[in-house]
Formats: structure tokens, C-alpha cells, sequence
């Protein structure tokens, strides 16, 4: 499982992205992380029906593209 359960918080003054020296993030959210994840074990564990499961093709870098999601990129900086 993979979810963006979000780092930045504009009033503890945390957010800079990833994969830099000056990553941070605010610390209460991996309370929800972790809960989440249990949340999502224990929901997949009950589960008695038929799971569908097609492999994904696209790079990690393509499924962030089509997310829209900001890609890092050291040169610009």
C-alpha cells in the first residue's frame, strides 16, 4: 500500500520536499499514517471475496506524471 497522507503544515512551518536536506515534515500526521495502514491491514485480512489484481506497467515516475504530482528535480534548484 502506498498513500500520500501529507507532510506540509504552513503554521509548524514544515513541507520542503523530499529527497533534499531540508525535508521535514509535521510529525502528527504518521499517527494517521499508522492508522491507515492498520485500518487497511485488518480490512484486506477480513476480506473473503475475490481480489482483482492487474500489474502495473508504467514507471513509478509515469504514475506520479499522471497524478500530476510535482517531480523533484535537482538542477532546478
Amino acid at each position: 500500500m502506498f498513500a500520500f497522507v501529507g507532510i506540509r503544515n504552513e503554521e509548524k512551518g514544515t513541507g520542503a520536499e523530499h529527497h533534499n536536506a531540508h525535508f521535514d515534515i509535521d510529525e502528527d500526521v504518521l499517527k494517521l499514517g499508522v492508522a491507515a495502514t492498520v485500518q487497511y491491514t485488518i480490512d484486506f485480512l477480513k476480506y473473503e471475496g475475490e481480489i482483482p489484481y492487474r500489474r502495473e506497467t508504467r514507471s513509478v515516475e509515469k504514475l506520479l506524471q499522471a497524478m500530476n504530482f510535482p517531480i523533484y528535480d535537482p538542477e532546478k534548484e
